[in-house]
């Protein structure tokens, strides 16, 4: 009975950590495809469009249906919560490295885009350049998580009982 159990623990314990690395590589994918998107509309000189920044939860959607999709053609299914922690894995990697690219951006790339921001934040002129940067931080990290974790529990609604129903 205990070697069942050891066998049991250890392939359980190899899944987690290979549906780990599938979120980890998505939220790389998923990060690049952030910062890809904002360069493109960059060249395109539409980066000053706020409204057009919303596309990123397209990218983010895809990313994280790819992770959920690519788990269960690898394992068969997937258990909720171990979808929901995917989701949060590759929204987190991907939400930090687009922040990250951001950073960057905003300081050493283009630092006429962060007046841009300053300009259309409400009493924006009152505020220092840090602070004006850690609030875009903190407001593309609320925005990229609440999306992110949303579209999380929606996928998972859906292929929960996908997966559940092919049994």
């Amino acid at each position: 009975m205990k070697n069942t159990e050891n066998i049991y623990s250890s392939t359980t314990e190899n899944i987690g950590k290979s549906n780990n690395s599938i979120s980890i590589k998505t939220g790389i994918y998923c990060g690049l495809g952030l910062v890809f998107y904002f360069i493109v509309m960059r060249l395109l000189n539409l980066h000053q469009v706020i409204e057009l920044h919303y596309f990123n939860i397209v990218v983010l959607f895809f990313g994280l249906r790819y992770a959920i999709k690519h788990i269960i053609s690898k394992n068969g299914e997937i258990r909720y919560f171990e979808g929901l922690k995917s989701g949060v894995i590759v929204t987190l990697i991907s939400i930090f490295m687009f922040n990250l690219f951001m950073i960057l951006y905003e300081t050493i790339i283009d630092p006429s885009f962060l007046s841009f921001l300053s300009e259309n934040i409400v009493s924006g002129h009152l505020f220092s350049t840090q602070q004006i940067i850690i609030s875009v931080f903190g407001i593309l990290t609320i925005e990229g998580l609440s999306s992110g974790f949303i579209l999380t529990f929606m996928l998972m609604q859906f292929y929960k009982a996908e997966s559940s129903s092919t049994k």
